[in-house]
């Protein structure tokens, strides 16, 4: 069955006989032969047969539309049993929204030092990236905001609570750990990430409820671009607690924790409940658990912003 719905999705595709089969590698006798034996296996036609393609029956179309979730549940399927193979190269895939690309080096450590024959794939995007990611098996989990809306399908292991720091060029050289409110900031000249991301969104709803409208000299999809024009003098920056350390020229800038209020916003790593309950998940779900994970992420935190 499963060669005849990659015949039937290739022939969709070409809409030529000949072209599908070369799109396969095979001869149009055996696509020919291959269709056929799926129109025998479900009793019923499938394609519009004449001198040429001339489309597919409505049990066709209806066989084109469901074939590539089953293709991508076979490829799912094949991949959790490759995993399960006790000589199995373990692979990770890891789903980061861009702010959390300073903590993920910690879970990455935390999944090899666990399982130290895995190897480790890093994808960035925005939540909805990570949250598709996730729910078409290409990531096994992420690292986002804990937006319950957006994950209802996914369990949550909180890690630690991220706060906000205003980066800005230093005054007459020295820089300042003094706090600074959200209404001084929204003063100020200041570098943002782009509206569409989560971060962005968030930032303008803390100015909303406050009914601020913040100076926005610059927009960008990356806090180190955003801290190079600070650099330069020309603003500042509303930047994550937890980037604060691995920010390089950090020094020489005034880091200062954002008051009245005090923001924070809960960021944890998430995978889809389905397959916690798989041999694959089980491990990690139980390492996500353990209290030394949450432990090693607050510490991070703390040190990142002292």
């Amino acid at each position: 069955m499963i060669r005849g719905i990659e015949c039937l999705l290739a022939l969709e595709e070409t809409h030529h006989f000949g072209a599908a089969a070369k799109k396969l590698g095979i001869s149009q006798p055996s696509l020919s032969q291959s269709i056929a034996a799926l129109e025998r296996e479900l009793d019923i036609p499938l394609v519009v047969r004449g001198r040429n393609f001339e489309g597919f029956t409505p049990a066709g179309e209806a066989v084109a539309l469901q074939g590539r979730r089953v293709l991508r549940s076979m490829d799912e399927l094949r991949e959790m049993v490759d995993r399960c193979r006790p000589d199995a190269r373990k692979r990770f895939v890891i789903g980061i929204i861009p702010i959390t690309s300073f903590v993920a080096p910690l879970l990455s450590a935390l999944v090899i030092e666990q399982n130290p024959a895995t190897s480790l794939v890093v994808e960035v995007g925005d939540m909805h990236f990570v949250a598709r990611g996730i729910r078409e098996r290409k990531l096994d989990a992420g690292i986002v905001y804990l937006v319950p809306e957006m994950l209802r399908d996914m369990v949550q292991y909180a890690l630690y609570e991220e706060t906000y720091c205003l980066v800005s060029p230093a005054q007459g050289g020295a820089p300042s750990a003094r706090p600074v409110t959200w209404a001084r900031a929204a003063e100020l000249p200041l570098a943002l990430l782009s509206p569409e991301m989560l971060n962005r969104r968030l930032m303008d709803k803390v100015f909303d409820d406050l009914g601020l409208r913040p100076t926005v000299r610059l927009e960008g999809d990356s806090i180190l671009s955003l801290l190079t024009h600070v650099e330069s003098g020309l603003c500042s920056a509303i930047v994550p607690r937890s980037s604060i350390s691995a920010l390089p020229g950090i020094w020489k800038l005034s880091v200062r924790q954002l008051v009245e209020p005090v923001v924070k916003h809960s960021v944890g790593l998430v995978m889809l409940r389905e397959v916690v309950t798989t041999t694959w998940g089980q491990p990690l779900d139980a390492l996500f658990r353990s209290p030394g994970v949450e432990a090693r992420f607050r510490q991070f935190t703390q040190l990142a912003g002292s």
